[in-house]
């Protein structure tokens, strides 16, 4: 069926979002001011440039 297709590639899509989002907090935990739990919750609504 097509919608299990598409639920598949948004699962898949959610995942490698929050395993790249862990990295980068394990990346930013030795400096504990690089990055706070706002600035990461913020990488879900990054809009793109108007340019693009």
């Amino acid at each position: 069926m097509w919608w299990q297709i598409l639920i598949s590639i948004l699962g898949g899509l959610l995942l490698l979002w929050l395993v790249l989002l862990a990295l980068l907090c394990a990346a930013a935990g030795s400096q504990p001011d690089t990055m706070t739990l706002r600035d990461a919750l913020r990488l879900a609504n990054c809009p793109l440039p108007a340019r693009w």
